[in-house]
């Protein structure tokens, strides 16, 4: 890979001498130049919980001077190495640099909290129909959360009440997860 130089010394016979230089760029085809992890509204986030949606940013570059179409594969795994969601895409890419956008899914229930990857790889058409990639993979970490909220007080005053005679209830919550939700309370009568 890089730039390249070809240095060419010719003769025919003893007198007439030629020379030559050629200097060429080996690349990939079509690069992955970044990944960037979002959130449901595009904005990059490293901290998901389950449930929340997670997005992709790609930047490529295509060094063709023709526009390629790209198969891409995208697979999170959790942190037991479990394929979470895996998200496929087809997309053109043309001459230069090309920002591409990726619906990935959401955080299962069941996914395994701590530190997680997504494992990005483009073809040139889906692997299923023999599909060759562009480039190696790139892959990129980021962490699922958990929500962990215990009640660890309940108490009603009075204790006895008639109907229609208000009651005063206290909860208290302790966070033992490691992200702060916004509580909401509903009560019924």
């Amino acid at each position: 890979m890089g730039r390249w130089t070809v240095n060419v010394t010719t003769s025919i016979g003893t007198d007439i001498f030629s020379y030559d230089v050629l200097t060429f760029n080996v690349a990939w085809i079509v690069n992955i130049e970044d990944i960037q992890i979002l959130d449901k509204d595009f904005s990059p986030k490293d901290t998901f919980t389950h449930g929340e949606t997670v997005n992709i940013e790609l930047k490529l570059e295509n060094e063709a001077l023709s526009p390629k179409n790209v198969t891409i594969e995208a697979t999170f795994f959790d942190s037991a190495g479990t394929c979470i969601i895996n998200a496929r895409d087809t997309t053109e890419v043309f001459h230069g640099n090309n920002t591409v956008f990726i619906t990935g899914g959401k955080i299962p229930p069941w996914a395994m909290p701590g530190n997680a990857s997504l494992t990005v790889n483009i073809y040139d058409r889906s692997p299923k129909l023999g599909g060759q990639p562009y480039c190696p993979g790139v892959s990129e970490t980021f962490r699922i959360g958990l929500v962990d909220l215990a009640i660890v007080e309940f108490a009603a005053s009075p204790t006895q009440v008639r109907m229609g005679e208000p009651v005063k209830l206290t909860i208290k919550v302790r966070n033992e997860g490691e992200f702060h939700p916004n509580l909401q309370f509903a009560y019924f009568c």
